[in-house]
């Protein structure tokens, strides 16, 4: 075991009171980060992972990342956004007075909630700290926005008072809770502060639910969930899912979906291998594509596979032209090496309750593709006149579902209103919201205003403008 410096000795100590929050620690000019606080600000802050201890074996060395302190503004921000608590140590002595180790403490600790920093907070929303308290008779929450004072308490007694409170959890969607010991005892009321935003829930051949605040997962429900990268990696986290960034895929198969798949990736600055069994194509590809890797060889050959280098692939798509060849290949592969992810396409659908049940990840249509956006575009021509038209429209869990995307316009009565005030439909949710080319996760206390893209999953059919989202009956037009 490597010998531990008094300075990573220091470091170990102050991370170990302030286990669940990622630790700055000042380092001269810099905030470093150490072992899994490095690792998950690398992953979550595009930074590069490196080491202190090079030329050591592999198990002695100590991951590490690093930000110029002057700029930590910005990182937190994004650290905060996603939902993580960062202690910021500083030197609390000057080093060049310092005899031996400079004296480092923890100064402040930021959380979502707690927050006061402008260049961490969305101005066009609340940022409210929650209290909450939940025995087997009483409810009650207090509520806080730490940056205007703005504050909410209320309680409630009886049989109902879960569900009063979790109403005025949704109301308010405050970024941190701290909850009483019976509350924190309630495994329902955890999960539901932990939950994402769910769009649609599936439940067995038929069924499809857009879920509001009181719905309930069932074992074998399929979910489809809408958040912010950062979001969806910390759904991934709780959830115990793995999440891992792809940053190589394999292709194979060389036809047309390939070549632009592969171009998208590479723009994304992936790295891509191209297996492909025909020499003319593989010549062609290679001059189409000189950054990708193009291979020549029989994609459903075992030895040929392990010779591209699959098992150090993070993802796989089986693309040729025979549907049971890349069927087969999914199967291999996710039998063979389950944390690879797959992506299958299956060209024929008159066996999809059969493919669906196989284990070949994930599995996509192009000829519905290609229906999904001839409909698109044929729903928003169909409504080219509404005074707030359909822009695009997708289809979703087999067509059952779709999400409309609708530009809102200046004289829709739908702006400014708060979201937890409007009356809508059963089996509809407000998606999201693009704005200023930003895009949020709605609360219950967002708006929608002028010039808005705002995406809506339905199950509902006949929706031709936004304000047909509201629920019609006793007041309502």
């Amino acid at each position: 075991m490597a010998e531990i410096t008094p300075m990573m000795k220091q470091y170990l100590e102050i991370k170990e009171q302030n286990k669940d929050s990622i630790l700055f620690f000042r380092l001269g000019d810099f905030y470093e980060m150490f072992n899994e606080d490095a690792q998950l600000a690398s992953r979550e802050l595009d930074l590069t992972l490196t080491t202190r201890d090079r030329g050591k074996a592999a198990e002695d060395q100590t991951p590490m990342c690093g930000i110029p302190y002057h700029s930590s503004d910005a990182y937190i921000a994004r650290l905060i956004a996603k939902g993580y608590k960062v202690a910021i140590c500083e030197q609390t002595e000057d080093p060049a007075l310092a005899k031996g180790l400079v004296k480092r403490d923890i100064i402040r600790v930021i959380t979502p909630g707690t927050v006061i920093d402008s260049a961490c907070l969305d101005d066009r929303r609340g940022n409210f700290l929650c209290g909450i308290f939940l025995d087997g008779q009483n409810a009650g929450a207090a509520f806080c926005d730490m940056t205007t004072g703005h504050t909410h308490v209320t309680a409630f007694s009886g049989d109902d008072r879960a569900e009063h409170l979790y109403n005025e959890l949704s109301r308010f969607s405050p970024a941190e809770a701290v909850l009483s010991a019976g509350a924190y005892d309630n495994g329902e009321l955890v999960e539901y502060l932990r939950d994402k935003l769910s769009c649609a829930v599936e439940r067995g051949e038929q069924e499809i639910h857009i879920p509001s605040g009181g719905f309930c997962l069932q074992s074998g429900d399929r979910i489809s969930f809408v958040a912010s990268y950062g979001g969806a990696q910390q759904f991934f986290r709780q959830m115990k899912l793995a999440a891992g960034r792809v940053r190589s895929v394999m292709l194979i198969g060389g036809g047309r979906i390939a070549y632009y798949l592969a171009r998208q990736l590479i723009e994304a600055g992936l790295d891509v291998k191209i297996l492909e069994s025909d020499q003319a194509r593989c010549e062609e590809l290679s001059v189409a594509l000189p950054k990708a890797g193009i291979l020549c060889g029989d994609g459903t050959n075992e030895a040929f596979l392990r010779k591209c280098g699959i098992e150090t692939t993070d993802a796989v798509a089986a693309l040729t032209g025979i549907d049971e060849e890349n069927v087969l290949i999914g199967m291999y592969i996710r039998k063979t090496w389950p944390k690879i992810k797959v992506i299958t396409k299956v060209n024929r659908t008159s066996f999809q309750s059969i493919i669906d049940s196989m284990d070949l990840g994930s599995v996509f249509n192009p000829r519905n593709s290609a229906s999904n956006l001839i409909c698109r575009y044929v729903r928003a021509m169909q409504n080219s006149e509404s005074s707030s038209q359909i822009e695009t429209l997708y289809k979703l869990v087999g067509g059952k579902a779709e999400a409309l995307e609708f530009r809102v316009s200046e004289g829709s009565k739908l702006c400014g209103v708060p979201l937890q005030e409007l009356r809508l439909r059963e089996n509809l949710l407000i998606g999201c919201i693009g704005r200023g080319g930003k895009i949020i996760i709605p609360s219950g206390q967002d708006t929608i205003e002028p010039g808005d893209s705002v995406i809506v999953v339905t199950c509902s059919a006949g929706l031709g403008k936004l304000e047909d989202i509201l629920a019609r009956g006793p007041g309502h037009e």
